[in-house]
């Protein structure tokens, strides 16, 4: 005959994987009402870095772009060269006292910063991480897709600057690009004349 306290064991246990069942549904449900859902696992390649920071999927870090955040490059200046985001500064280890001392009066500690670098060498990409945080920078997230699926999703990008354009380099540029400084011939609100010049349009 078996004793009452063999039956109760099997029972103890039916009863627990029904209540973590339950709570597992409960937990799912009350993520996917979240505006912002967690993740339901982590990314791998954040194991290989030991600088805990939040990071952004190709989405997230798109709309991180419109909402103005800046972008900091961590990979190697010719990489640079070749592409990069769109207003991106560089900013890699072997170069970064300097550079960041050119960048530090248009970096507060504050400013969205979006790091990206080489997912083949994560390193550099932790090193100008856990710098940045040692000067006091505590608004730093990873783009882990990097360059690559950021050009092959048809996000902004550029080519050929200066790894070491200043800050206010790129504020002209971004201006005169947005703006349209240089008008095409014949841009409304102006005809030519006759003897060539313009005539101001009333």
């Amino acid at each position: 005959m078996a004793s009452a306290t063999g039956g109760a064991f099997p029972r103890a246990i039916r009863e627990g994987a029904l209540l973590l069942s339950i709570s597992a549904a409960l937990a799912l449900g009350v993520n996917a009402l979240r505006s912002k859902p967690l993740p339901m696992r982590a990314d791998p390649r954040l194991l290989a870095l030991e600088v805990d920071l939040p990071a952004l999927s190709q989405p997230e870090a798109a709309a991180a772009f419109e909402a103005g955040h800046i972008f900091l490059d961590a990979r190697e200046p010719d990489q640079f060269r070749a592409g990069h985001v769109g207003g991106a500064f560089s900013l890699v280890p072997a170069d970064f006292d300097d550079r960041y001392a050119a960048l530090a009066g248009f970096l507060a500690s504050d400013t969205p910063i979006v790091l990206y670098g080489d997912e083949e060498r994560p390193s550099d990409l932790e090193t100008v991480a856990r710098k940045l945080q040692a000067a006091g920078h505590t608004h730093i997230a990873y783009f882990l897709d990097g360059y690559e699926a950021w050009a092959a999703a048809g996000s902004p990008v550029e080519a050929g600057d200066d790894p070491t354009m200043m800050p206010e380099d790129a504020e002209i540029g971004m201006e005169s690009r947005m703006l349209g400084m240089e008008e095409e011939p014949g841009a409304a609100g102006a005809e030519p004349d006759t003897n060539g010049n313009e005539e101001r349009s009333e």
